[in-house]
């Protein structure tokens, strides 16, 4: 993950090191809950496509294709959800830090899989993985990038309250 400012008021920089300290564990979510989808789906027509043969023998894959997409999510996270990096009154800094962990990581794994059950999602993220480092996998993390864009907004464009 790269740790920078997405938004005006984008300033948590704790919150921010947590979702960067948490990346390799939480993105590959996002590969994990579309795959298991399709391959479910595929199975129980029948069907053996192109993409379903290369996931059955994929079960994990370079992490740098999903980065742009877990960084938008975690983006959207921050400007969704953060309180400004105010410690509540009543709890100390590690206290704080763990709620952050807890609840990135809760929304990863809830966001991830209704991400999954989004058809052209699903399908951006499992043909980036299963055609990286190719132009039709570069294509599907644009087309990926894209459809994220329209289901959080351009936050860069957004005027935060933070």
């Amino acid at each position: 993950m790269i740790v920078g400012n997405e938004f005006p008021g984008d300033r948590n920089q704790t919150l921010k090191h947590i979702q960067h300290d948490l990346y390799c564990s939480l993105v590959g979510y996002l590969y994990h809950y579309a795959r298991e989808r399709y391959l479910k789906a595929a199975g129980s027509v029948g069907v053996d496509t192109d993409l379903a043969r290369i996931l059955r023998d994929k079960p994990s894959f370079d992490h740098r294709v999903l980065q742009g997409a877990h960084d938008q999510i975690a983006a959207f996270y921050r400007f969704a959800h953060d309180d400004g990096g105010q410690i509540p009154l009543g709890i100390g800094p590690q206290e704080y830090e763990d709620v952050l962990r807890q609840r990135w990581s809760g929304f990863l794994h809830e966001e991830a899989r209704n991400l999954a059950e989004v058809d052209a999602i699903s399908h951006a993220v499992l043909a980036a993985v299963a055609y990286q480092n190719t132009e039709k996998g570069y294509a599907c993390e644009r087309q990926l990038a894209d459809l994220l864009r329209q289901r959080y907004g351009d936050l860069s464009r957004t005027q935060s309250s933070g």
